[in-house]
């Protein structure tokens, strides 16, 4: 909207004082003044083109094939992967839990918690590892060669297996990555006001550059 407001507005006055002078313009001087009369020229078109792409985004994202490519593609992004990654363990480990405590065959259960991640990869590793268990091999076994968890999340399910407190150990797996998914979360929101702030300063800087070139270039007026 900043940014916006400066082309619709503020450039347009200074470009309004070179009309009809025979000025050398730099090429960032002519780029930002140019764009700053075209904006304002047509805002309500722009106006228009934004209201129409921000709807457009909306319905694109409501399709269901859109938001696992969208999730598989920020899977492959450090930073991003390890927040949904967490967010994925959370999901299926709090499914399970609810379902082996609600004594489900486990076969039946790991499928319905396959059912409930959107990452395609631990989709799949969920179903192999029920294939697993379906051949004799123990869950936790399978968890491990499948590399769903590791660290103290692994150990606490084997610890649940071998006492009969699956259901438990997997609820307290389910409430550390949601834990640390959070905080993932505030990390990444943390960012975003530094990141934003840079972006939109660069813009401006470069806006206020390109007017600025263009008010030292009236003193080369040709004659």
């Amino acid at each position: 909207a900043a940014i916006g407001f400066i082309f619709s507005f503020v450039v347009p006055r200074f470009a309004g004082l070179l009309s009809g002078r025979k000025v050398d313009l730099p090429w960032l001087s002519e780029v930002v003044l140019s764009s700053g009369m075209f904006v304002n020229a047509h805002w309500p078109w722009m106006l228009a083109l934004a209201a129409a792409a921000g709807m457009g985004l909306y319905s694109l994202m409501e399709i269901p094939a859109t938001r696992r490519a969208l999730v598989a593609f920020g899977a492959r992004l450090p930073g991003i992967s390890l927040w949904l990654l967490g967010a994925e363990t959370a999901r299926w480990t709090a499914t399970l839990a609810v379902l082996v405590r609600s004594r489900v065959p486990i076969l039946l259960a790991l499928e319905l918690a396959s059912s409930s991640v959107r990452l395609p990869v631990n989709r799949d590793r969920l179903i192999k590892v029920r294939d697993d268990v379906r051949l004799g091999k123990n869950f936790s076994s399978a968890v491990e060669e499948r590399q769903l968890l590791e660290g103290s999340p692994l150990s606490m399910v084997k610890v649940g297996e071998k006492t009969g407190e699956l259901a438990t150990m997997l609820g307290h797996v389910a409430a550390h990555a949601a834990a640390r998914h959070r905080a993932l979360q505030r990390q990444m929101v943390t960012l975003i006001e530094p990141v934003s702030i840079l972006v939109i300063g660069l813009s401006i800087g470069v806006i206020m550059v390109g007017v600025v070139l263009a008010m030292t270039s009236l003193t080369d007026i040709k004659l």
